[in-house]
């Protein structure tokens, strides 16, 4: 059997994203919901640091204002706006409205809602979490994959 000529012998070959999404969907299909926490959270964990926004989010020095400002000011792609209620230690954060999700994992027919309910959640607790030096909690208001609205999450500081 002959070698493909555009494959080098020993050549590590790149992931396709189709193979990521195939896995994913057999993880939704087939696991049960804590299971399902436990790959997409860690999912969501490795998208934060990977990425490099643990660098990204910690050169605010943990200022939420200038966090707040700069989402507000219309810097940021992803999200509109961050309404933060001092009183009760919680915030809302808005996305632009988008016709699809923004993660890649998503960007086929009927992706996993698990990328809203536990990939994104955690990526946002990551981020917060991260922002604040507080532990929160991350709730998914809205998003484009489960109600075809814009992504909006309430996040709550805890004490």
């Amino acid at each position: 059997m002959e070698q493909n000529d555009t494959q080098q012998k020993g050549e590590i070959q790149e992931i396709i994203p189709e193979q990521v999404i195939n896995l994913l969907r057999f993880i939704e299909e087939n696991f049960d919901e804590s299971a399902r926490e436990k790959i997409f959270g860690k999912l969501g964990r490795e998208c934060f640091y990977s990425r490099g926004l643990d660098k990204w989010i910690n050169s605010f020095n943990q200022d939420f204002d200038t966090f707040v400002n700069w989402v507000n000011s219309g810097k940021s792609r992803y999200w509109k706006r961050v309404e933060y209620d001092r009183e009760n230690s919680t915030f809302k954060v808005i996305s632009w409205k988008s016709a699809n999700c923004v993660c890649a994992y998503a960007q086929c027919p009927d992706p996993p809602k698990s990328l809203c309910n536990h990939c994104c959640r955690m990526f946002q607790k990551e981020i917060f979490e991260t922002l604040l030096g507080k532990e929160v909690e991350v709730k998914v208001d809205s998003s484009t994959l489960l109600d075809g609205r814009s992504c909006n999450t309430t996040i709550i500081i805890k004490s």
